[in-house]
């Protein structure tokens, strides 16, 4: 028998680094979001977590999805203070 689990859809475009040479800015435009990525945590067997968040870049005309690294998220905490954890 199958299990079905509820999935968190991340609609949209993904940043690609490669058309993004040339911008000097961006901003978050939404709060940053844990999402399951496609990748497999070798200890739990489960799905690895990834933080999203929408990000629109000068010269783009639409927030594209942007995979927030951990030195981002320090970076960011750094600046703006504690952030809550949602999810």
């Amino acid at each position: 028998m199958a299990i079905y689990e509820p999935q968190s859809t991340i609609s949209g475009k993904w940043a690609k680094a490669s058309e993004l040479g040339g911008v000097k800015s961006a901003k978050i435009m939404s709060e940053t979001k844990p999402s399951p990525s496609q990748f497999k945590d070798e200890k739990t067997g489960g799905l690895k977590m990834r933080d999203v968040a929408k990000v629109q870049f000068q010269g783009m005309n639409e927030p594209l999805n942007v995979n927030l690294n951990r030195a981002t998220i320090a970076g960011l905490i750094l600046a703006f203070g504690k952030i809550r954890m949602i999810g």
